[in-house]
Parts: C-alpha cells; structure tokens; sequence
C-alpha cells in the first residue's frame, strides 16, 4: 500500500513539469510567400508570422518560427507532433486532416490570371478546362482544380509561386491560379509591372488558417485556440489584418 502510494506521489508531483514539457516548443512553419512571412534584416515579419507572435504570447508558450518551401511545410503538418501550420487554406480536402485554431487573413479572392499580352477570354470552368494551368504544388489551387475535374494534363504544378509566374511569362502555360494580393506583391518582387497580367476569371474564395497536425496534443492546441480566441475577441487579430494590409499597400521587402 505505501509503495503504491509513494508511485502515485511522484506521479502526481511530476505530471505538471510532463505537462510543460509537452506545452514547449512547438515548431510553427510558414511558407515563404511575402504575403504571411518574409525575412528582413534577420528578423521575421509578415501577417502570419505576427498573428502567430501574439497568440503565444498570449498562451505563455515559447515557439519556433520557421519559413520552408510548402510541401515541406505541409506533409510536416500532416505527420508531426507538435507541428503548427502557420498559412493553411481551410478546404474540404482538408477538413478532417488538420485541428484548426483560426484564420490568420481576410477572405480572400482566387483567379486565374493570364499575360495581357495574350489575351484569351474564357467565361467558364469548363471552358479553362483546354488551357494549360500552373499552381503552386499541394496548395488548395490544386486542390480547387482536382475537385472541379480538370483534366491531369491541364494541371501544372510547380515548387514555388515565384515559378509559376516566371512560367507564365515565359509562355510555358497559359494561365495561373493565385490569389489577388500575392499576385501583386511577387510581380513586385520580382520586378516584373504588374501589368504584365490579367485577371481571366474568378474562381473561388478561400481563408488561411493556423492548423496543428493531428499528432499534437490536445493541450497544446486548446491553450493556444484559447489565446486565439481571446484576442480575437479583443480586436487584436483583426488589428494586426488591418496593419499588414497597409503594409501590403506599401513598401515590400525583399526577402
């Protein structure tokens, strides 16, 4: 009876520092588009990185912070313990996948874009369905595409959104599907006008959220859904949407 005790003790004594051992150091990673994270100065700016800062100061937890190419990103969301998404689009392909905390942008708005130079109209999904279109690898545009049954020979999919307007321009495919702020922002930098590009047609809204994989505890994810919400409440989060989207207006760093 007292050893059960005594083990039940230092069960008990111990389960708090287990506990905060488990709440340390998630890694939270975002992909390297301008428009959620950027590195200027060997410090980290952006919307999601922002976002990110203030929910774990609020949560009392210490983090890591980290920019990688986003199909890395994404399988580590998948399969990884205490792994945060720091950009990802909530879709229906994704729902059951990931333990969502919340939006770290507005709604936002997806064409396909084509050069002005050659222009084409084309007033329907079917129609873009004979044209050859570049996205982004794993990201929902590709996923958008796949649920509305473009042909595979129609989907191009690329490494980095940089890639695919330099294809673009470059005449390798017809159109790309990006979203309408990005779009400018990686023109800019990399110093192609703006003008070069059209919008087509309009093709879906979509929000990015702060996702853990399933693999995280739910204590951690609680903790930090908590903070959150808690500065949503506040007008924290919507604030920091307001600051980044002047930010967006005006000057773009390189990265």
């Amino acid at each position: 009876m007292w050893r059960s005790l005594f083990f039940t003790t230092i069960f008990l004594c111990s389960y708090p520092v287990w506990a905060a051992y488990q709440l340390q150091q998630p890694v939270v990673a975002s992909c390297s588009e301008r428009t959620y994270a950027y590195v200027q100065d060997d410090i980290i700016h952006g919307i999601s990185y922002e976002v990110v800062k203030a929910v774990f100061e609020r949560a009392d937890i210490p983090f890591q912070y980290r920019i990688l190419p986003w199909a890395r990103i994404y399988n580590y969301g998948l399969h990884r313990e205490n792994f945060l998404v720091a950009c990802l689009g909530k879709t229906p392909e994704r729902e059951g996948r990931f333990q969502w905390v919340g939006a770290v942008n507005h709604k936002l708005s997806i064409y396909f874009y084509g050069l002005t130079s050659n222009a084409i109209t084309v007033n329907s999904l079917e129609e873009m369905k004979q044209y050859k279109i570049g996205v982004l690898r794993g990201s929902y545009y590709e996923d958008f595409l796949i649920r509305n049954h473009f042909p595979r020979e129609s989907i191009h999919a690329v490494s980095s959104t940089e890639q695919t307007l330099l294809m673009l321009t470059g005449r390798r495919f017809d159109f790309l599907l990006l979203e309408e702020s990005t779009m400018s922002i990686i023109a800019k930098s990399l110093k192609i006008a703006a003008d070069q590009y059209q919008k087509v047609l309009f093709a879906f809204h979509a929000e990015d959220y702060l996702a853990f994989s399933h693999n995280t505890s739910s204590a951690l994810v609680e903790r930090v859904r908590k903070a959150y919400q808690e500065l949503a409440a506040e007008g924290v989060i919507q604030q920091i949407f307001i600051q980044e989207d002047q930010l967006k207006e005006g000057y773009h760093p390189e990265q």
